[in-house]
């Protein structure tokens, strides 16, 4: 199970790999962050199934807890690491797979563990939570967006603009366009063309062409590729 650990202390890092490297030999650690931000452009990178993340990651960005809704992917399972019981309960709100207390316990961690694998074995019969909103990075923190509201996604090298209803202007985000459409739900959301995601919701017209071009509801016209012509007719009607 590909593991990250994301954690301001490094003595806790260094006992957390030796720890998991003799009592959960299932972990295989592919990275590690110190920083609110590290921890956020290693996750994305590396598309770990499971992070161990401090919750004081004592950043001016966020808590363990703001990246994790931040990054808001259902397939990453989390365990929180912290020196305190007061964040428990909001641990759990963003569905957290454990809870566990500074020194680590080497039973707690090994049970934290197991509900993970457990987790990924199962992957089968438990069931996505539809995504109702998406949490979009910004220079500040976050916004978070209804995807009902966003009209289409556009990409820029490795940004990715966000063209949202009833907002002027567009939301930039350092993240690229492939990550931002594997977390909207394929039945509303289509990427037809490598540089744009769009929303079935904002579709005004549909003109015919050697892959067609698609009016939005803020009036942009999207290309539609020729390779994607076929599954995009298929998708919309």
């Amino acid at each position: 199970m590909k593991t990250v650990i994301i954690e301001d202390e490094l003595q806790v890092v260094e006992t957390l790999k030796l720890l998991l490297a003799k009592y959960c030999p299932e972990v295989v650690i592919t990275g590690a962050a110190s920083s609110f931000k590290e921890g956020y452009d290693l996750c994305l990178n590396l598309q770990p199934e499971l992070v161990l993340c401090d919750i004081r990651l004592n950043a001016a960005e966020g808590t363990g807890l703001d990246l994790v809704q931040l990054l808001n992917d259902q397939d990453m399972k989390v365990i929180f690491i912290t020196g305190s019981k007061e964040f428990a309960v909001d641990a759990f709100r963003v569905h957290a797979i454990d809870y566990l207390l500074k020194p680590i316990n080497i039973k707690e961690l090994k049970e934290a563990v197991s509900k993970a694998l457990a987790y990924k074995t199962s992957a089968g019969v438990v069931e996505k939570q539809p995504v109702n909103s998406l949490h979009i990075p910004t220079q500040h923190g976050f916004l978070v967006v209804p995807v009902r509201d966003i009209i289409r996604c556009e990409a820029r090298s490795a940004y990715t603009h966000f063209h949202i209803a009833h907002k002027p202007g567009r939301q930039t985000a350092s993240v690229n366009l492939g990550i931002i459409a594997e977390k909207l739900p394929a039945g509303q959301f289509f990427r037809v063309h490598k540089t744009h995601v769009i929303n079935k919701a904002h579709i005004v017209e549909y003109k015919r062409g050697d892959g067609g071009m698609v009016r939005m509801s803020d009036n942009c016209e999207v290309p539609v590729s020729r390779l994607a012509k076929d599954a995009f007719m298929q998708w919309l009607l």
